[in-house]
């Protein structure tokens, strides 16, 4: 059976630091750029993720939808985040906003 833990040692105070500064960002005055670079950017960072890693995310990728997918105008979809753990699909992250 494969494994697909990632772990992660423990955080430094800086790495606490930063956490904590991401916990009490207002994100309801930010638009969707302010998000992503203010606040998910730190945050995959602080998790460890990287390009071309064993724990590497992807961003903005198209796929091509499964027919049993299909939506009305729609063939394929974008994800903003992708992330891997040793070059397998672990979990995504599309941010979806309201009003959007």
């Amino acid at each position: 059976m494969l494994n697909l833990n990632k772990h992660a040692p423990p955080l430094s105070a800086e790495q606490a630091a930063r956490l904590k500064r991401l916990s009490e960002l207002q994100l309801e005055t930010y638009n969707e750029a302010d998000v992503r670079e203010e606040f998910l950017v730190p945050l995959i960072e602080l998790l460890g993720y990287r390009r071309d890693s064993d724990y590497s995310v992807f961003r903005e990728e198209s796929y091509k939808l499964n027919p049993l997918f299909l939506t009305l105008g729609s063939s394929r979809i974008k994800l903003d985040y992708l992330f891997n753990v040793y070059k397998a699909g672990f979990w995504l992250l599309v941010p979806t906003f309201l009003g959007s």
